[in-house]
């Protein structure tokens, strides 16, 4: 394992313990380093949300960030006057459920299609965002990239989820879906209720290592995972042949070639190419049922009241949004 990476920003990593924290110190060469305000910042893994909003309110640690800040978390931070609370919705994190495409059951196009058209994606909407939310795709509603008919290619309809169940020889569809503690427990469970009126059975198993268990070796069909990704990424991050992120490495040179043609065309501006590209390829998704698409998933990230000038911004490789720690300082 590499302990001592190579890096031009305005921290250095000074520590890593595996699993448990990275220390990372002020970068004296940094260009910028009299801007930069924090002498270092220290990540601890914690993996319950309880724990750590237990550990923010007790002043054990100044900063929780999604997901691990679940919503059900933000009731008991609201009104404190020690914690501040910030939640933004960017165009690049959504709720999914993704599975294992080279396995039964969910080889079968018929019962990929089925589960997406046994979810009420306005149930789990309204539960999980409150009234304001929005059915998720690969781009928001207003993005020149979004795709009306592929993110509304699928709405609640049991009796049609049963119907493409009996055909696909499957009645009694039964399988297991993984989730992670906080908001992915959370909609897992709302589907799973759901799922009943279809006459599927989902049960649910937490997961320990989402990547060995889910992504590499399919233990188990089906995973719940909030998707955070920006631009290509969104995709082939989770469907791009060779992917580290590919479920039980699924395959489509169709819809690799498709991407070939995003990657090629002027995503910035964006070009005419770029839109019917984008639009190919989210229609070729819905079309395949490759995954469930939920809603957009706002982030929120609480501070201890000491934490000043929390800016929230995209991140640069998954475009989920988190603190510009360049500009955060801290008062006391």
């Amino acid at each position: 394992m590499k302990t001592k990476p190579v890096g031009a920003g305005p921290f250095t990593l000074s520590a890593f313990t595996v699993g448990q924290s990275a220390t990372m110190t002020k970068n004296a060469k940094y260009f910028q380093a009299d801007d930069i305000r924090l002498g270092g910042i220290t990540i601890t893994n914690i993996q319950q949300p309880n724990a750590a909003t237990t550990a923010l309110l007790a002043g054990q640690i100044d900063m929780v960030v999604s997901p691990l800040l679940a919503a059900a978390q933000l009731p008991s931070l609201d009104g404190n006057p020690d914690v501040v609370v910030q939640t933004k919705q960017g165009p690049n994190t959504w709720f999914t459920i993704q599975f294992c495409k080279s396995k039964p059951p969910f080889d079968n196009l018929k019962v990929r299609q089925a589960l997406n058209w046994a979810v009420d994606r306005d149930a789990v909407g309204k539960s999980m965002v409150g009234d304001d939310y929005e059915v998720g795709g690969f781009w928001p509603e207003g993005n020149p990239f979004f795709d009306e008919d592929a993110t509304n290619a699928f709405s609640y309809d049991p009796a049609r989820a049963r119907q493409l169940l009996t055909e696909a020889g499957v009645p009694n569809l039964t399988f297991t879906g993984y989730f992670s503690p906080g908001d992915t427990q959370r909609f897992m469970e709302i589907v799973q209720q759901q799922l009943k009126a279809s006459g599927i059975t989902m049960n649910l198993e937490p997961v320990t290592n989402l990547f060995e268990q889910f992504i590499r070796l399919g233990q188990n069909p089906a995973a719940g995972i909030p998707m955070a990704r920006q631009g290509t990424g969104k995709v082939t991050r989770i469907l791009g042949a060779g992917s580290t992120g590919n479920t039980c490495n699924y395959t489509s040179p169709t819809l690799d070639a498709i991407m070939q043609k995003v990657a090629a065309a002027d995503q910035l501006t964006p070009s005419d190419e770029a839109v019917d590209a984008w639009v190919e390829a989210q229609q070729y998704i819905a079309d395949n049922a490759l995954l469930v698409n939920l809603v957009w998933n706002p982030q929120s990230v609480a501070t201890s009241s000491r934490v000043a000038n929390v800016q929230l911004i995209a991140g640069y490789s998954t475009g989920s949004i988190f603190p510009d720690m360049a500009r955060t300082y801290i008062t006391r």
